[in-house]
């Protein structure tokens, strides 16, 4: 237990090195802290935002930092997977499997351009989310205390999901291949 004045600067070092855009004190940085925050305090929140970490080119550290975000959480990054372009049934099938698993961060990686999930824009705004089962003319109720991460390049909900959306964009500007971290596994710092 300690006071917020003593844990934000830790939580802020472990954020260092992202490229947010705005920078450190900006609110991409400010959303990518709320998400951490957000990750501990999961299973006591009724409803949750998309977190939506995005960026115009690959290797920003996007899958990093949702690594860092579900590791906040105390749980190694859990990727769920819904199918780009699927259909509408098909993403319902697959994300009452992965809110069946009780998970507490997902995340749906290298998701690039438009994105759109009626089911996922409908779990976001409920407690306990009806699906369709496949083949039958019923519905199961599946509680939700998940988290959900989206990431990839220039990434953008669509429709209403873009309303239960918080962003974070990041913009590396030193394109240095031998660029690194201040600690080199970042995830396993923030597990431990």
């Amino acid at each position: 237990p300690m006071f917020p004045d003593e844990a934000l600067p830790i939580l802020k070092d472990v954020l260092c090195d992202f490229p947010f855009i705005g920078g450190a004190h900006g609110r991409y940085s400010a959303s990518a802290l709320s998400a951490i925050l957000t990750a501990v305090i999961r299973p006591v929140l009724d409803i949750c935002p998309l977190y939506v970490i995005t960026s115009s080119q690959y290797s920003d550290g996007k899958s990093v930092l949702s690594g860092v975000i579900a590791a906040s959480a105390g749980v190694e990054q859990s990727l769920g997977q819904l199918t780009r372009g699927g259909s509408d049934e098909e993403q319902e099938k697959q994300l009452s499997a992965i809110l069946s698993r009780g998970r507490r961060v997902v995340t749906l990686d290298n998701h690039d351009g438009d994105f759109r999930s009626a089911a996922l824009t409908e779990a976001l705004t409920s407690t306990h989310p009806e699906f369709r089962i496949l083949g039958k003319n019923e519905t199961r109720s599946v509680p939700n205390k998940t988290m959900f991460l989206l990431n990839g390049v220039n990434t953008a909900p669509s429709l209403d999901l873009q309303t239960r959306s918080v962003f974070v964009r990041l913009a590396r500007t030193n394109l240095d291949p031998d660029r690194r971290f201040k600690y080199m596994d970042v995830v396993g710092h923030t597990l431990a």
